[in-house]
């Protein structure tokens, strides 16, 4: 499986990889702001999101001090908005665990006070954390008391975008039959909304599930008709969308067709470097999974190594867990066909929050049978349930 493009996937427009999109939704207080006066908790609001893709402190300062006035003027629901902020900007960030909690925080408050807006916006946030850690099941649990909660509000502009979510966890759960039908209906409820950017968007990932149920020419068909909308109204997924296209068209031995999708890939994302345009790791990652594809369709191995060896890498580094696994396995299965048992066995270790590696146990350090590797936290504290 490849990296999934979805809201629930941080994007590195942004700082860390792209933030998640927020659900669309009328605010019912306008902002009143004007020159000389005190800005409004929803004018605080507004300016942090105005920075916040060039400067998160200044975003952050500014969201934080909105979270300090409503709590003083007493605004539960300015308070709910400002926290699920904070919790976004923390996302943005690469801290998950501070966005987690700020995250349930917020959904709680806005619960408490009636903001569905902020509430939805919250468990999306929420469902995104937990499809980060692989924690699919809580997160399939999450996005549908988003999806539900929205349901209720006379909003519609983006239930598609909830349902392309909830279709990618599905398919993380490998129930590809129900993905297929959510994402048919994200389609329809995208009818009417003026968004090609999110057809983009549900269509790649369509692309994606019946590559993996090795329906190759369905999945061309479908990358192609994604990457026309995405040329157009959604360029910073191109990348990621030729390097699918290039691995559908390896399962059908178009390498050819595969090499040009690739090649394609890499000029945009060069041409994007060259205007010093964040590149989101997912593109990075998914472009040399796919050509570490196609080296080993053309018997280059060695290269298939190097190029899956940096997607792997920069996998982890993002903390793109199912990601990373996916290319530890090509890695390991590739490494066992080349006679390298000493690379192709990897061993994988899953510890919750607050535990620590053992002392000695560093990168490089060879590890022998019955050592321990992992130790408790010092103390009565308790280890998080979630």
């Amino acid at each position: 499986s490849e990296v999934p493009i979805t809201n629930l996937q941080q994007r590195r427009d942004s700082p860390r990889r792209v933030e998640i999109e927020r659900v669309s939704m009328t605010s019912t207080v306008p902002s009143t702001h004007s020159p000389g006066s005190e800005p409004s908790v929803e004018d605080l609001l507004e300016m942090a999101r105005s920075v916040d893709s060039s400067d998160l402190g200044k975003a952050r300062s500014m969201v934080q001090q909105a979270r300090v006035m409503a709590r003083a003027r007493r605004d539960p629901q300015g308070e709910a908005e400002a926290l699920y902020r904070l919790a976004e900007l923390s996302y943005a960030s690469g801290l998950n665990n501070e966005a987690f909690a700020v995250a349930l925080e917020a959904r709680d408050l806005a619960h408490q006070c009636g903001a569905a807006k902020s509430e939805v916006n919250a468990l999306n946030l929420i469902a995104a954390v937990q499809y980060q850690a692989a924690n699919f099941s809580d997160a399939l649990a999450s996005a549908l008391a988003a999806l539900e909660l929205y349901r209720t509000t006379n909003e519609r502009s983006s239930e598609g975008l909830l349902l392309n979510s909830l279709a990618v966890i599905q398919h993380s759960l490998r129930d590809t039959d129900r993905a297929i039908v959510t994402y048919e209906a994200a389609l329809m409820a995208n009818k009417g909304q003026d968004r090609p950017d999110l057809d983009a968007v549900t269509l790649a990932n369509m692309a994606r599930v019946r590559a993996d149920r090795h329906e190759d020419l369905l999945a061309v068909s479908l990358g192609e008709s994604a990457l026309a909308l995405a040329k157009e109204h959604a360029p910073e997924f191109v990348p990621e969308i030729l390097a699918r296209l290039a691995i559908a068209y390896v399962s059908l031995s178009a390498l050819d067709r595969a090499l040009s999708c690739l090649d394609e890939a890499d000029s945009v994302m060069r041409d994007r470097t060259a205007r010093r345009v964040a590149l989101s790791p997912g593109s990075v990652v998914t472009v040399r999974t796919a050509r570490g594809d196609l080296y080993v369709a053309q018997h280059l191995r060695d290269h298939a190594l190097r190029e899956w060896g940096s997607a792997l890498d920069l996998a982890t580094e993002a903390g793109m867990t199912e990601v990373a696994l996916s290319v530890r396995e090509k890695l390991a299965n590739l490494c066992k066909e080349m006679g390298r048992f000493e690379q192709g066995s990897t061993i994988i270790v899953f510890a919750p929050p607050g535990v620590g590696l053992a002392p000695g146990i560093t990168p490089g350090h060879r590890i022998r049978m019955g050592e321990p590797l992992l130790h408790l936290p010092q103390g009565p504290q308790r280890l998080p349930r979630h």
